[in-house]
């Protein structure tokens, strides 16, 4: 009994690194998201309220790698310098 649990335990973990190898560099984190995103892969706790994050799924790594550079250089463009300007309270 032992071994055959044993051996399922085997395959249940090597079926999950399978998976795990089958995305990786697939999926994207993604959070901060506006409340007004109302889409499937938004987490949401268990009221239905959303968390303000979820999962973006690309089909290669070269298609979420390349989401992550338009990110960064967005987030370049508007977050580049603090803003000097002394008459904006924040």
């Amino acid at each position: 009994m032992l071994m055959m649990l044993l051996k399922l335990l085997s395959r249940f973990e090597q079926s999950a690194k399978e998976t795990v190898d089958k995305f990786q560099g697939l999926n994207l984190y993604v959070k901060n998201l506006d409340d007004s995103i109302d889409d499937d892969k938004v987490m949401r706790d268990p009221s239905g309220i959303s968390r303000g994050s979820g999962f973006v799924a690309f089909s290669t790594p070269e298609e979420a790698s390349r989401a992550v550079d338009a990110y960064v250089v967005v987030f370049r463009k508007f977050n580049a310098s603090p803003n000097m300007d002394s008459t904006c309270s924040n």
